[in-house]
């Protein structure tokens, strides 16, 4: 009866997180598969992450869902978008594995070895200082990139996610279409374990 009930409290109706800083935060769910408008065409975003806020009781207050733009390879500013967009999945990495294990099971630039490449030899070249724009110049490499993103986050994480993982905070704000989102530059996640003075999340109050 107790899980019954447990369940009932977790799955009840939230109100979505507004802008601000919210501690006890536990990512719920991720989703890497496509999503399809009420036409049948594909939104433009990927990786769904749905962060949802609990009391002491384990009583769901809130939630959000966070999802990340597709990177358009004829902007700009693409090559940009996509080092944000790495950045920002690593950050919400960091919160649940250690550096060893990020190093080790998330390198989506990868991808853009060629098969006669040997790997240590190339790294470096695949530091976004010294990417070599040429490989990014085709829609199907940053498409790869992508997929390579979701993939590995999504396995690394899959284990790791739940009412009962780490406790998160999470920061959100307001964005040119205000809309909440999180920041699109800068820190907005870590553990709540992070003390309070030592927090990155905080003193970008102050």
């Amino acid at each position: 009866m107790s899980s019954i009930r447990e369940l009932l409290k977790r799955n009840a109706k939230s109100t979505e997180l507004p802008a601000g800083i919210h501690s006890n935060v536990h990512l719920i769910k991720v989703e890497i598969d496509d999503r399809k408008d009420n036409s049948g065409n594909r939104i433009k975003k990927q990786l769904f992450l749905t962060f949802k806020k609990v009391d002491e009781e384990g009583n769901v207050v809130g939630e959000k869902e966070i999802s990340f733009f597709d990177i358009d390879p004829v902007k700009e500013y693409a090559l940009d978008n996509l080092h944000t967009y790495i950045v920002s999945v690593k950050s919400i990495l960091e919160t649940f594995v250690s550096e060893k294990v990020i190093e080790k099971r998330f390198d989506p630039l990868k991808v853009l070895l060629e098969k006669d490449e040997d790997v240590d030899e190339s790294s470096a070249e695949f530091k976004f200082d010294n990417i070599k724009k040429a490989r990014l110049k085709k829609m199907s490499t940053y498409k790869k990139i992508e997929e390579a993103v979701r993939a590995q986050f999504y396995a690394i994480v899959k284990s790791k996610i739940g009412y009962d993982s780490v406790s998160l905070r999470l920061k959100l704000e307001y964005n040119k279409n205000n809309s909440v989102h999180i920041p699109r530059y800068g820190h907005f996640i870590e553990r709540d374990s992070v003390n309070k003075k030592e927090s990155k999340l905080i003193s970008k109050l102050n």
